[in-house]
């Protein structure tokens, strides 16, 4: 789909709640289908990840996104990272969809944090949980 100019972007279905996992399945997704390690490479990950997101959200809301640049929305994700091999600009991306998942320790939203040291600042995380708890059991109830 990407070499044929469908703006494929990456998202969540609900599967795992961490973006990095994500992106990580669907690297090793297209390598088993095509039978072949060598497929998707760092470009066509940096283009799922950061280029048509961007684009797609464009197009949906008028603003431009996934770049720093003055106009942007201005969203940055900070990871608790150490690294077991030296990082350089060829394997970034690799780095990126095996490594980084779980470590996200900060986000900012248009200049605004929302998370801050693994806690979401906009919500009552406790309260939520707590309410899915009672609703997960409440559905499982009825399946019974």
């Amino acid at each position: 789909m990407l070499d044929h100019g469908v703006n494929v972007a990456l998202g969540g279905d609900g599967y795992t709640y961490d973006l990095y996992q994500e992106l990580g399945f669907g690297v090793i997704m297209q390598r088993i289908r095509e039978k072949d390690p060598r497929v998707f490479s760092g470009e066509q990950i940096r283009r799922f990840a950061f280029e048509n997101p961007g684009n797609l959200g464009k197009r949906l809301f008028g603003v431009q996104l996934g770049m720093l640049e003055p106009g942007a929305a201005a969203d940055i994700v900070l990871v608790d990272y150490q690294e077991p091999t030296p990082i350089t600009g060829s394997n970034f991306l690799s780095h990126m969809t095996s490594a980084f998942s779980g470590k996200v320790t900060d986000v900012i939203v248009n200049g605004k944090t929302v998370v801050r040291d693994r806690h979401c600042t906009q919500i009552d995380e406790e309260k939520i949980l707590a309410e899915c708890k009672v609703q997960a059991d409440q559905l499982w109830k009825s399946l019974d």
